[in-house]
């Protein structure tokens, strides 16, 4: 098993029986396949292959409302070769047709000034946003 295999399978289990969290990592070398942790489909209702399939992976499933500035800020930020590091916060919606807040925390590996791959952390942050309403 090569070190990649082994940190997915880390991956998997920990994120094992989570309902808020999932890991997406794309490659950008056609060595290897797109990564994504079956918990995918407790947030987004699509499994972790339906997500492959997407051209954009879950960044197709954004919100209408929040797309553009989204996909702005995803520029913005692959396209500075001195952050490697985002943190997003936008809605995409389920399979069901639901709106899900998902905070995405992005982490991009750089070789020879082009992006390798991105890491993602996506956490379901519905209810905290739904809380947040109820306060104001």
């Amino acid at each position: 098993m090569s070190n990649t295999q082994s940190d997915y399978l880390l991956l998997s289990q920990f994120s094992n029986g989570s309902k808020n969290l999932a890991f997406i990592v794309k490659r950008f070398d056609v060595s290897l396949d797109t990564f994504v942790s079956d918990s995918i489909f407790d947030i987004t209702g699509y499994t972790r292959d339906e997500i492959k399939q997407l051209p954009e992976n879950h960044y197709s499933l954004i919100h209408d409302e929040d797309s553009s500035e989204v996909k702005r800020a995803l520029i913005e930020f692959e396209s500075n070769p001195l952050k490697n590091s985002a943190e997003l916060t936008y809605r995409i919606i389920a399979k069901g047709g639901e709106p899900v807040w998902v905070n995405d925390q992005i982490h991009l590996e750089r070789s020879d000034g082009n992006i390798a791959c991105r890491k993602s952390i996506l956490l379901n942050i519905s209810d905290i946003k739904k809380n947040e309403a109820i306060l104001q």
